[in-house]
């Protein structure tokens, strides 16, 4: 019966060692797809910010690009003297997808970034 788990320990190391390649493969896939679908977008960022600040009044202090299942879309976060706001426009019409408080800096634990 010691084959058993040898044979078992064996399978699960080679199919770890197999999925590598397909990981990696899969990451630059996505990572095509975020370039292809930032090329297509028609809207700059710089029309973007303005597209925010002129629905949420202020400063905006962060902006960057997602890509939601192939729609393209630009995260503005704008400071204002009542708190910090998240604006999506949308990459493809400019339009404002989403407004809200942003809560992770409401309450002091603002997001760190690396």
């Amino acid at each position: 019966m010691k084959t058993l788990p040898n044979l078992s320990t064996s399978l699960f190391i080679v199919g770890s060692v197999m999925s590598v390649p397909y990981t990696a493969q899969a990451a630059d896939m996505f990572a095509e797809n975020d370039a292809a679908v930032i090329n297509r977008a028609e809207v700059s960022l710089n029309n973007a910010v303005n597209t925010a600040l002129g629905q949420v009044p202020g400063k905006a202090v962060k902006a960057e690009f997602e890509n939601r299942h192939g729609q393209g879309l630009w995260e503005i976060e704008i400071m204002t003297r009542k708190g910090v706001f998240d604006v999506e426009v949308d990459a493809n019409n400019g339009s404002v997808l989403k407004q809200t408080a942003d809560q992770s800096d409401h309450d002091g634990n603002a997001e760190k970034e690396d």
